[in-house]
C-alpha cells in the first residue's frame, strides 16, 4: 500500500498508521487524533515528538539518529497526514 493510500485510509477510518523507519516500526495516530499541541509547535522536532508521543520519541532517540535520519523520519510522518 502506498503512503498516500495509507493516509487516505487512516483519515477515513480513524485508525493509526504504522510506518517503518530504520528497521523499527512507529505508530502514527490518525490525523484527527494528533495532539492539538502540534498547532503551537515551533519546529519539526516538536511536531515529530508530539506525533510520536514520549515513549516512541524516546525509543527513536535511543537509536542516536543523525539530522539526515530525522529529516527522513519527519518526511515519512508528514506524508501520513497528506
Amino acid at each position: 500500500m502506498s503512503a498516500k493510500t495509507a493516509s487516505v485510509e487512516a483519515e477515513a477510518t480513524g485508525t493509526p498508521t504504522v510506518i517503518e523507519h530504520g528497521g523499527r516500526e512507529y505508530t502514527i495516530p490518525a490525523p484527527k487524533d494528533v495532539p492539538l499541541e502540534v498547532v503551537w509547535a515551533q519546529d519539526d522536532t516538536d511536531i515529530v515528538r508530539l506525533v510520536l508521543g514520549e515513549d516512541q520519541w524516546s525509543r527513536y532517540l535511543a537509536t542516536r539518529p543523525t539530522l539526515g535520519d530525522f529529516q527522513a523520519l519527519a518526511e515519512k510522518i508528514n506524508t501520513v497526514g497528506n
